[in-house]
């Protein structure tokens, strides 16, 4: 259960319209995050395929932004233990690492690969996969085809089709599901199941979150009156190693979804501050000179997690 504890007064006609904003946002038709029923499906589909769960040990992951962000908040913060050796992540163009893990990979036949773009189009996961299939094929003899799950949108693209021409299992992404807010679809779903995720228990917290209004309007609030106050910078620290990835996945959630020139109305957008994550102690000790005597305004949050 989430708790938000502040010592900044909220004016009451804020909070009316950040109660307005989260009405109008759970009312819209074309936002398809809030939805349960896409949350169903894609647990629906991850069971669906769970025999890919015995078959593979781990799963190397190529996807970018939204496309492995909110799958590393969800890996890290539940099972920090088990990701380390189960999920690998491909996320960066740095061809030594790339290189690295080409050169680290055994067991082939037990490594699932998942090609993973709502847009299907994304150049780097196409070149990346290109390479590495090239790559095992010319050390190894081997094949990563067959051992490859594509997650993207039911639609005409290039991964799609990949997917259609080479009978690859293809698991979608609704397209009311911006990349970004899709770690509840197959793209965050699909990969915690080889993690050993409850999907049933996990139905049950989803709605737990969609009925805590209150704690959603009152957080939408503060945030906002920070804007108003023109502060330029958000400092997020998180104590807990477990939410590092999860502050990397707010960090992007904050930057895409409000750092825009114009609002929905066409008019020119209020200025958004900056979201910067911090390590609990670690950063503590190298930017707390900034937030403590720094000239620009700033707000400054605490994520912790009760049991530590």
């Amino acid at each position: 259960m989430w708790q938000l504890e502040t010592n900044v007064n909220i004016n009451p006609s804020v909070l009316e319209k950040s109660q307005l904003a989260l009405t109008q946002i759970l009312n819209r038709s074309d936002v398809g995050f809030k939805e349960i029923e896409h949350f169903q499906k894609a647990i629906e589909a991850s069971v669906q395929h769970k025999s890919l769960y015995t078959k593979y040990k781990k799963l190397v992951i190529i996807g970018f932004g939204g496309s492995s962000l909110g799958t590393k908040a969800l890996s890290y913060a539940l099972f920090p233990a088990e990701v380390q050796n189960k999920l690998h992540f491909v996320d960066n163009v740095d061809a030594d690492t790339i290189d690295q893990m080409i050169h680290q990979l055994t067991d082939l036949h037990e490594v699932g690969w998942v090609l993973c773009s709502k847009s299907g189009s994304t150049i780097e996961v196409l070149s990346l996969y290109e390479y590495f299939f090239s790559a095992l094929k010319r050390a190894h003899n081997f094949s990563i085809i067959k051992n490859t799950i594509v997650i993207t949108e039911n639609r005409t693209n290039p991964l799609f089709h990949f997917a259609q021409q080479n009978s690859i299992v293809a698991l979608d992404i609704p397209q009311s599901i911006g990349g970004r807010f899709s770690a509840f679809t197959t793209v965050g779903l699909f990969p915690v199941g080889l993690l050993g995720f409850n999907f049933d228990k996990s139905i049950l917290g989803f709605e737990e979150a969609l009925e805590n209004k209150k704690l959603i309007v009152q957080l939408s609030a503060l945030l906002f009156e920070s804007q108003l106050r023109k502060e330029s910078t958000f400092y997020s620290f998180q104590y807990s190693d477990r939410l590092f990835y999860w502050s990397l996945w707010l960090q992007q959630l904050w930057s895409e979804s409000l750092s825009k020139k114009t609002n929905r109305k066409g008019e020119p957008a209020p200025i958004n501050s900056t979201l910067v994550p911090c390590r609990g102690a670690s950063d503590q000790h190298s930017v707390l000179q900034q937030v403590m005597q720094g000239r620009d305004k700033k707000l400054v949050g605490f994520h912790r997690i009760e049991s530590s």
